[in-house]
C-alpha cells in the first residue's frame, strides 16, 4: 500500500491553509497510510491514531474513537 509522510508541512502556514492541506489528503488520498509529524495539534486533529513521542520513545498512543491507551498496551507495526 502507499504511504505518505508528511514531516512538519504545515509548520510555517496560517491556519486556513492548514486545513485547507489536510482536506486534501484527507479527500485525495483514500486508501493511503499518511504520517504526518507535526507540533500543532490543529494539524493533527483529524487523524485515526496518534502517536506521541518523547526521547525518542512512544509515550502515549491514542485514537479518535479510544482515546489516550497506554503505549505499553499497543503493538505498533511499520
Amino acid at each position: 500500500s502507499r504511504v505518505i509522510i508528511v514531516d512538519e508541512a504545515t509548520a510555517s502556514i496560517d491556519a486556513k491553509t492548514d486545513a485547507l492541506i489536510r482536506e486534501i489528503l484527507m479527500v485525495n488520498c483514500p486508501g493511503t497510510t499518511v504520517l504526518i509529524i507535526a507540533h500543532k495539534t490543529q494539524s493533527i486533529s483529524r487523524c485515526d491514531m496518534i502517536i506521541e513521542m518523547g526521547d525518542g520513545k512512544v509515550v502515549n498512543i491514542s485514537t479518535q474513537v479510544s482515546g489516550p491507551v497506554p503505549a505499553r498496551e499497543v503493538e505498533v507495526s511499520i
